[in-house]
């Protein structure tokens, strides 16, 4: 909203204090409502001051609230419902904020998302970027680049520079605006998803993992936890593990092979839901629904409704929508000069889950009331 005050300077002095007094009044009577708690650091958009914002880098953002947004949205990919879903939520929340943005679409090629980001850099064209890195360490030099060259940078899903798998301001890049974490790149979130697993199977068990690709955050983080589960506990016993490429048809082979090598499994872990969809049709045409406990992070539509019928054991659901919801949503309250300083958001800026990114478990008694964002 812009500011009107300039328009006044020919009204009385009189009629300005009487505005003033009506003003405080109401303001007064609207405490509770939150107008007290404006911040009286905020600037006006309309003011044409510059605001300076100590991020931590080489160098503090200075950003002149009420410029034009032009955003560079750096999207992981459109292969995947996970993936569609976000690029959809980021269109629809840029219309609704009127924020100027661009697509770029890396379709989960690395080269090529570093290949977009020196290109924007060069041209430009932009001053806010918001991604979701492929490969979080090839980026990580034009990413800081683009920050000192006053850019405001947000960082979504997976964080980059040696960050991966890290959770709160120690996965921010010092220099970045924010990190709106990811869940399924956190290694917090894997802990706990680990913890629950250990604690739901607590006498001597079997398992097999779907993983993914080498070198993703969600790979390497979901390793390393697995990893810690079975040497806090030898008798949870992981009999193989098999790379997936996400997709359902992957699920499916590597399941089916993994219950022939395996005939003596009880627990199957999916990295994302995707793979599960495949893997949960595995299970049923083996005959062995409801005898292997499946449990997985994604959350997705057919991952929450398996829960519910008790195809699935328990899902850790993911917001694709939110989390770049809340990516922009930070650059239009900077815009409006409503940020003095770094903004951190876990579990994918969803309000569901714990205070310290703490994720959510869809059971079958959550299940009935939960909603999938894709």
């Amino acid at each position: 909203m812009k500011s009107a005050s300039g328009s006044f300077m020919s009204v009385r002095r009189t009629r300005r204090t009487a505005v003033a007094g009506v003003a405080m009044l109401a303001c007064l009577g609207l405490t509770l409502a939150g107008c007290a708690a404006s911040s009286t650091s905020a600037v006006s958009p309309a003011s044409g001051k510059s605001i300076t914002l100590n991020l931590g880098g080489s160098q503090p953002l200075t950003w002149t609230p009420g410029q034009p947004l032009k955003v560079a949205f750096f999207a992981y990919g459109s292969s995947t419902a996970w993936e569609v879903a976000m690029t959809k939520s980021a269109k629809e929340t840029a219309a609704h904020l009127g924020i100027d943005m661009t697509v770029f679409d890396s379709n989960e090629n690395a080269q090529t998302q570093f290949n977009q980001m020196q290109t924007a850099l060069t041209s430009g064209k932009y001053n806010a970027w918001t991604f979701a890195p492929v490969d979080g360490s090839l980026i990580c030099s034009v990413v800081q680049q683009a920050a000192t060259k006053g850019i405001a940078v947000i960082n979504q899903q997976a964080g980059v520079c040696g960050k991966d798998g890290e959770s709160g301001d120690a996965a921010r890049v010092p220099g970045l605006l924010s990190f709106v974490g990811g869940i399924g790149a956190s290694a917090s979130t894997w802990k706990a998803f680990t913890d629950y697993v250990s604690k739901d199977n607590p006498d001597p068990t079997t398992a097999v993992v779907l993983s993914g690709t080498a070198g993703v955050a969600q790979t390497i983080s979901s390793s390393d936890a697995i990893k810690a589960l079975h040497t806090a506990r030898p008798d949870f016993d992981v009999l193989g593990t098999y790379a997936t490429d996400y997709s359902s048809q992957s699920g499916y082979n590597l399941t089916q092979q993994a219950l022939q090598q395996h005939p003596n499994v009880k627990v199957i872990i999916s990295i994302y839901s995707g793979i599960t969809t495949g893997a949960r049709q595995a299970v049923k045409e083996a005959g062995l629904a409801g005898k292997v406990k499946i449990y997985d992070v994604g959350g997705d539509t057919e991952a929450v409704a398996a829960v519910r019928t008790g195809l699935q054991t328990m899902t850790v659901p993911q917001f694709p929508a939110t989390q770049v919801r809340t990516a922009l949503e930070t650059l239009d309250k900077l815009n409006k000069g409503q940020i003095d300083g770094p903004v951190i958001k876990m579990n994918d800026g969803s309000t569901l889950g714990g205070p310290n990114g703490e994720p959510f478990f869809v059971t079958k008694s959550s299940a009935a009331n939960f909603t999938a964002e894709y």
